[in-house]
């Protein structure tokens, strides 16, 4: 389980909070609005779209969760079961005010939020003393202890 047990990431919880929610929202209200005829967009534009922002909220959501609490396996797979979960909400809130609702939107916005989960992940190994943590044997990652130094 990888914990935030240092106070050099703890600090950045509320900017980060503040951070997902106006992205959330901003995600929400980009997402509601009626859309301009973009003929000339490449094939599959929007889907290239949904997988990305996506990716940002995915990466966004395990960041500022890993300032409040342990961020584990099974946290991580509430993280994707809330951002799928919304992901299919926010297709069919989109049929009300004329847009088209796509199963293929939702299958990139998960995958989106796969990655970005994953992204999360890989950053924090790369990058464990950030959380106060300390490369183990295999490439995990335990708590650190009192006795190391920084």
């Amino acid at each position: 389980m990888l914990a935030a047990t240092d106070k050099r990431i703890a600090r950045f919880r509320r900017p980060l909070g503040w951070l997902l929610a106006v992205y959330w929202i901003a995600l929400f209200v980009s997402t509601h609005v009626p859309l301009p005829k973009l003929s000339n967009l490449p094939r599959h534009a929007d889907k290239w779209a949904h997988l990305i922002t996506y990716g940002g909220l995915g990466f966004l959501l395990a960041l500022w969760w890993s300032t409040r609490w342990p961020l584990g396996r099974r946290q991580l797979g509430i993280a994707l079961a809330v951002l799928a979960g919304y992901g299919v909400v926010d297709e069919l809130l989109q049929i009300p005010v004329n847009r088209h609702a796509d199963i293929y939107d939702v299958l990139a916005d998960v995958c989106g939020a796969i990655i970005g989960l994953a992204a999360f992940v890989l950053v924090r190994k790369l990058l464990p003393r950030w959380w106060g943590v300390a490369a183990g044997g295999g490439g995990a990652l335990r708590s650190r202890s009192p006795r190391d130094n920084g």
